[in-house]
C-alpha cells in the first residue's frame, strides 16, 4: 500500500507542476498580447535563427544549452527589433542550474564601436574578447554603474555622450553590447510583458541617440515618469 506521506508528496509534485504549466502558459499569452498590441511578430519557439544573431556578443559564452523563447519581431524604419526570453545551463549533473534572462536586440544604422557594459560582473576576455581593455567615461556615476570593456577604448569614450549615458543609467541592472550596427540589453532575470516594453523602448532611444533619429517617436509608448523599468 501506497504510504500517506508519499501520497502527499506525488499530490504535492502535481500541483506545483500544474502551477508551473499556468504560469508557463501565462506569461506566452501576455508576450503574445505585447506583439500584438505593437504590430509586432510573436514566436513561441526560436524559429531557427534567433541564436545566430548572438554569436558576435560576449553575453553567450556564459554557460551552455542554450535556447531563445517567446520571441517577439518587428521592423520600425531601417531597424529590426528582437526581444526574446533567453535560456542557458551552467554546471552539469546534480550541480546544474538554469539562467533565465531577457534580451532585447535592435540593428540599426550606425556602425558601433565593440563595447561591453557589465553591472557589478566579472569579465572573461575569451575568444575575440580577449583583447578588449577597462575603460572609463570620466563620469563617476556612470561609472560606478557599468565596468566598460573595449576594443576601441577611446571611441567607446566618444560614443558615450551624456545623454547616452543617462539613457543606459535608467534601464536599471541591465547589461548591454554594442557590436557592429546592433545593439543588445539583457537583464539579470525575466522581465515582464510591461519590463519588456519599457526596456525595448530605452534600447530604441538609444539607437534614437546614437543616429540622431527620433525613430521611436509614436512606435513605443514611453514609460511612465517614476515607473520602475527593470529591478535594481
Amino acid at each position: 500500500m501506497w504510504e500517506p506521506a508519499l501520497i502527499l508528496a506525488g499530490l504535492l509534485l502535481i500541483v506545483a507542476l500544474v502551477r508551473l504549466l499556468l504560469v508557463y502558459r501565462g506569461r506566452r499569452q501576455k508576450l503574445a498580447d505585447l506583439a500584438l498590441r505593437l504590430q509586432m511578430r510573436y514566436y513561441a519557439k526560436d524559429p531557427g535563427y534567433m541564436l545566430d544573431s548572438l554569436d558576435t556578443y560576449h553575453f553567450v559564452q556564459q554557460g551552455h544549452s542554450a535556447r531563445a523563447v517567446n520571441i517577439i519581431q518587428g521592423r520600425r524604419g531601417l531597424r529590426q527589433i528582437y526581444a526574446f526570453d533567453y535560456i542557458y545551463e551552467i554546471g552539469s549533473g546534480p550541480n546544474r542550474t538554469l539562467q533565465h534572462r531577457t534580451v532585447i536586440l535592435v540593428n540599426q544604422s550606425r556602425t558601433l564601436p565593440s563595447i561591453v557594459a557589465l553591472p557589478d560582473r566579472e569579465f572573461d576576455g575569451m575568444g575575440r574578447f580577449v583583447a578588449f581593455k577597462s575603460f572609463r567615461t570620466g563620469s563617476e556615476e556612470f561609472d560606478q554603474r557599468f565596468s566598460l570593456y573595449s576594443d576601441h577604448p577611446q571611441q567607446g569614450r566618444e560614443m558615450l555622450t551624456d545623454q547616452i549615458r543617462r539613457n543606459f543609467s535608467r534601464c536599471g541592472q541591465t547589461a548591454w553590447e554594442t557590436s557592429e550596427n546592433s545593439l543588445l540589453m539583457y537583464s539579470d532575470r525575466e522581465l515582464s510583458a510591461f519590463e519588456i516594453g519599457c526596456l525595448m523602448w530605452r534600447c530604441c532611444r538609444a539607437c534614437d541617440l546614437l543616429e540622431g533619429t527620433q525613430d521611436t517617436k509614436g512606435i513605443f509608448v514611453k514609460p511612465p515618469k517614476g515607473a520602475k523599468q527593470v529591478a535594481t
